[in-house]
Order: C-alpha cells, then structure tokens, then sequence
C-alpha cells in the first residue's frame, strides 16, 4: 500500500468513525492521537523504503 492509499484509507475509516460516534468529541480527540501516531509511523515506514531504495541504487 502507498503512503497516498494509506491515507486515504485511514481519512474514510476516520469519518466513519466520526459519523456512528455517539460521542463525538471522545471520538474525535482519540482518532487525533490515532492519526499522529499512523503518520509517524507512515513517515518513518517511507523513509525506511526510501533509504533502502538509495541504498540499492549505489
């Protein structure tokens, strides 16, 4: 999966989440802390790939 369809992927999971929410907020504030957690990660997984990939070249 690319970084592109990941975030996709994890902005339809995030309104789904958000529209059958009965609490909103709680919701909301816990998929913040969710999303800055998946793009840390995301980062650190492309930079990975990216270094592997210039790693191979040389």
């Amino acid at each position: 999966m690319s970084v592109s369809q990941a975030a996709d992927f994890l902005g339809i999971s995030v309104r789904s989440v958000r529209r059958h929410s009965a609490n909103g907020d709680l919701a909301h504030r816990r998929v913040g802390w969710l999303l800055k957690y998946e793009r840390s990660v995301l980062d650190a997984f492309a930079k990975n790939i990216g270094g592997n990939r210039k790693g191979r070249a040389r």
